[in-house]
């Protein structure tokens, strides 16, 4: 859902997750995540928000060697510029 710049993803009726429109980065982590904890398949993510397969390898790869820091977004657990 789209509201105001920003985005949210819900599960059921919780928001699970919500950035900036155009945070590309923050996109990617979260269905790296997803991905990663098994809750949807590599061609899922390709078919629900439209991009490209090799995309969503990148970001995986990624997310697997560098961990969420990789992505560069701050406010993570952990972090504590929060």
């Amino acid at each position: 859902m789209v509201s105001d710049g920003r985005v949210s993803y819900f599960y059921g009726t919780l928001p699970v997750f919500t950035h900036e429109e155009k945070d590309v980065n923050s996109f990617r982590l979260f269905t790296s995540q997803l991905y990663l904890e098994g809750k949807v398949k590599q061609a899922d993510l390709v078919r629900v928000f439209g991009v490209s397969a090799i995309s969503v390898k990148r970001a995986l790869k990624l997310y697997e060697a560098a961990g969420p820091g990789g992505f560069g977004v701050r406010g993570l657990r952990g972090d504590p510029r929060c």
